[in-house]
């Protein structure tokens, strides 16, 4: 609190280390909402210099991720709007979820098993994308993510509940394309990233990826 307060006085400084801090989690965001490369890249920078100059207008009752969030998420709306869903590039962030470990087999199939999350998020609405990316990958609490999509916390965890649901469903059904009996060797991937990402996996768990 004490940089932001500082970037607030008009520490440049201190401006420009929380612009660096939120550089990637806001590219990031804007990469999976906005559907490109230049669009995100766009958004990237509008948020940033809006953030800039908006600073003074942050009050501290929301944390300033989910305040940085917001803008991005009113930035990419804009380019969303009238466009159908695109592929994505590969995310460290969802990869990782996935980790087998050191085995190359195994880690092969947990390549495979992120491709496939991956693939079945860019395949949800925008609403489900966006709460499922804020929460479950970017790591907000509940609140955050409210305060992020202006939404009330009740209608956070309605949407999670049904984004994750849907979640699960592509990925099931993808699984199932893939191979004769998926749901008897796989785990519940989607089930293990959220879970990953309240800090109630364990390292087994993990290992089962």
């Amino acid at each position: 609190m004490q940089s932001i307060e500082r970037a607030k006085a008009g520490d440049k400084v201190a401006l420009g280390q929380l612009l660096e801090e939120l550089a990637s989690p806001v590219y990031r965001f804007s990469r999976r909402m906005c559907g490109s490369l230049a669009d995100a890249e766009d958004v990237t920078q509008e948020t940033l210099l809006s953030a800039a100059q908006n600073l003074s207008q942050y009050g501290g009752q929301a944390s300033l991720l989910s305040w940085v969030f917001a803008i991005a998420r009113s930035a990419c709306s804009h380019r969303y709007r009238g466009k159908k869903n695109q592929p994505h590039q590969n995310d460290d962030a969802l990869a990782q979820l996935a980790s087998a470990g050191p085995d190359p087999e195994s880690e092969a199939q947990s390549h495979e098993h992120a491709k496939v999350v991956q693939s079945g998020l860019d395949r949800l609405p925008l609403e489900q994308r966006e709460v499922l990316w804020l929460r479950d990958v970017e790591g907000l609490s509940g609140q955050e993510t409210a305060q992020a999509l202006g939404l009330s916390l009740e209608a956070v965890k309605s949407r999670l509940h049904r984004a994750r649901q849907a979640l699960r469903q592509l990925v099931s059904a993808q699984l199932e394309a893939a191979t004769d009996n998926p749901l008897s060797s796989c785990p519940d991937v989607v089930e293990m990233m959220s879970r990953k990402l309240e800090g109630e996996l364990a390292t087994a768990d993990c290992a089962g990826l």
